[in-house]
């Protein structure tokens, strides 16, 4: 179609000065596109910021920004892979925008505990149909985040310290004790497991893996960890209330992970429980 060719010129027209104008531009038409032209607007916005390794981007914070507000789009079926690739791709090679992605997938992981739904885009169709509050992700998207966060764990303070964190609903429900057990409720969660619309089992894997790696951190950053020397008083952010609560939470639902069919999800839910329970 002439919409569909005039996508294709677009990349040719993309400047390193131009290129927030038009992808902004392109973003408002997403919402009012629908069917495999949505898809391609969202393909070609893609495309455009990542071509020559991300040459045309000077703010990835922004970029960043763009992922995250696609991982909400309804009815892209097939980019939701593309979209967290990018999204691990960007944390993986930009130093400096770590913090800014650990904070923006931190959002997407603990708002899941406020009611966000996260049914796949087959099932939902229109957006119409849905309560105004609800939020929707891409299933896709959920491993990046979560990989992102668990990987780069240890740089929760300084994600906590970016500007408008204040503004940021940090409890994943009402009985989180602090960031690192709300990020672990969420990780772990029963209802993805066991729930009546339980997570793909990869997702499990990856969620229970990076679960372990964020009380890692919060061990690191708990007020009682040994060889604190030289560390800045500002990152020991995990009491031992919330510390304790970490490991209640880890213990309780890694039972249920426990039970998945998935040889995986098993193994690492099992590995995970026993190491607590040597650690005491």
């Amino acid at each position: 179609t002439i919409r569909t060719r005039a996508l294709g010129l677009l990349k040719f027209m993309a400047t390193e000065r131009n290129l927030v104008e038009l992808i902004n531009q392109l973003l408002g038409h997403v919402e009012a596109a629908s069917g495999q032209y949505r898809c391609d607007l969202v393909a070609t916005m893609i495309g455009m910021c990542s071509s020559n390794k991300y040459e045309l981007i000077v703010d990835f914070s922004w970029y960043v920004d763009v992922l995250v507000t696609l991982s909400g789009v309804r009815g892209i079926e097939g980019q939701g892979e593309v979209i967290a690739k990018q999204w691990m791709d960007v944390a993986w090679r930009v130093l400096p925008v770590r913090p800014y992605a650990v904070r923006r997938s931190l959002e997407i992981l603990v708002c899941r505990g406020q009611g966000v739904s996260e049914t796949s885009e087959n099932e939902v169709g229109e957006s119409s149909g849905h309560s105004e509050g609800e939020r929707y992700i891409l299933s896709e998207v959920l491993p990046a985040a979560a990989w992102i966060v668990g990987e780069y764990s240890h740089l929760l303070p300084e994600a906590l310290a970016e500007e408008g964190m204040d503004n940021i609903d940090s409890q994943y429900d009402s009985s989180s004790k602090g960031i690192y057990h709300s990020l672990i409720q969420s990780l772990t969660a029963p209802t993805d497991a066991a729930g009546i619309n339980p997570l793909p089992c990869d997702t499990q894997a990856v969620f229970v893996q990076n679960a372990m790696k964020v009380f890692s951190a919060a061990c690191h950053h708990s007020y009682q960890t040994d060889g604190t020397q030289g560390m800045d008083a500002n990152e020991l952010s995990c009491s031992d209330a919330e510390l304790n609560a970490c490991v209640v939470t880890l213990l309780k639902n890694l039972v249920i992970y426990m039970e998945s069919p998935d040889v995986e999800v098993k193994e690492r839910a099992f590995t995970s429980y026993q190491l607590l329970q040597c650690i005491g």
